[in-house]
């Protein structure tokens, strides 16, 4: 791929239904993962609701076979990241596929750092039937990830602002 390709990054709710539709731009690759970007004027979808048009930039890193995503979003009001856990993540040509698995480590522009959705991720382990694995592939992701957010080892260091800087040398505001 080449940096501006077209690639769609697609989280599913278990047992693969629609959850978060978000087209990227491929801006290049690293020993932390794959980097894209969205752009203010993109589309998102959630679910099967109406396409919408993002509001800001933000780029978007995929680990392959990692059971996280990480979306540095650095307009957002309160969170400029939330970490998704996810089932690992698998490459399709230009598409990027994962199951969201509820959990979400959030840092705050007050630098907290919380864990979102244990409540759902509870109630989906029995109504959606979570595996065993991935039950304990989840937590400890979430633990590992917590972990590196709060002492800022990368990829949660400064990197992103690295990917950020060349989209934006890309596609000037």
């Amino acid at each position: 791929m080449q940096v501006g390709d077209p690639v769609v990054v697609q989280f599913y709710k278990h047992p693969r239904t629609l959850h978060w539709r978000l087209e990227q731009r491929w801006l290049g690759e690293d020993d932390h993962g794959i980097w894209t970007v969205g752009l203010a004027g993109d589309v998102i979808q959630k679910g099967s609701e109406p396409a919408r048009v993002r509001g800001s930039t933000s780029v978007v890193l995929t680990p392959p076979g990692a059971w996280w995503v990480a979306s540095w979003v650095p307009e957002h009001p309160t969170s400029p990241l939330f970490v998704d856990v996810t089932t690992p993540v698998e490459w399709h040509e230009d598409r990027i596929e994962m199951i969201d698995l509820d959990l979400d480590v959030v840092a705050d522009r007050d630098g907290s750092v919380y864990v979102e959705d244990e409540d759902e991720f509870a109630v989906h382990q029995k109504t959606l039937g979570y595996p065993p694995e991935w039950v304990r592939a989840a937590r400890a992701t979430t633990d590992q990830v917590y972990e590196a957010v709060m002492a800022g080892r990368e990829p949660f260091g400064g990197i992103w602002v690295a990917w950020l800087e060349k989209a934006r040398s890309v596609w000037p505001d």
